[in-house]
């Protein structure tokens, strides 16, 4: 006859390989969906998604440690078994390595199509953001433009012509140069230190 502490180490077991697979499961259905957008897009966005995975496998890591210490207070009343880590690696091992691959493919598949649905379905919003930009170049755009080309000449002349008086103030240089430091524009050229115009 099956005593007790059989039942609930057999239970250990089996919650253990099957929490292993469900974090198989959890793993494959955010990575293949991260991964899958990095994929098609810009240099930013992939960045992001880089970002977000890191961040992912992070979280994850966590998840692991809170299902197994959850499932170490749950069916083994706390005690640590060693036993929970390696049947929880097996289990997520052995998904990974066989349906995890063909489920991977559907996930793929699945993500793709839902990508290009909504790639369909965002059409009219990118007419309508073009059409709004285009508007907006007619309009404000243009006024924008020319009131920003303006400010920018402005700004050019107005550095020249500083340039340029800050050259003309310039006090005239002594005969003999090496003997004279200038100073600044209120002290002048220095010499043997008296002050000389």
């Amino acid at each position: 006859m099956i005593s007790n502490a059989q039942i609930e180490t057999l239970l250990l077991i089996l919650r253990s390989f099957l929490s292993g697979i469900i974090l198989g499961v959890v793993y494959d259905v955010f990575t293949v969906a991260l991964k899958k957008p990095a994929s098609d897009s810009r240099a930013p966005v992939k960045v992001l998604f880089s970002v977000l995975l890191f961040l992912f496998d992070f979280l994850f890591c966590l998840l692991c440690a809170a299902v197994s210490l959850l499932l170490m207070y749950y069916s083994n009343r706390g005690f640590f078994r060693a036993l929970v880590f390696v049947l929880m690696f097996f289990g997520f091992t052995c998904f990974r390595c066989s349906l995890g691959i063909l489920f991977r493919r559907v996930l793929s598949a699945l993500y793709g199509l839902i990508w290009k649905i909504l790639k369909i379905a965002t059409i009219p919003l990118r007419f309508v953001k073009n059409k709004l930009i285009l508007l907006y170049h007619l309009t404000i755009g243009k006024i924008l433009g020319k009131i920003v080309l303006r400010v920018r000449s402005a700004r050019a002349r107005r550095a020249e012509r500083l340039a340029a008086a800050q050259t003309d103030m310039l006090p005239e240089m002594p005969q003999e140069k090496e003997d004279f430091v200038y100073v600044g524009k209120s002290a002048g050229y220095k010499r043997n230190g008296r002050i000389k115009f």
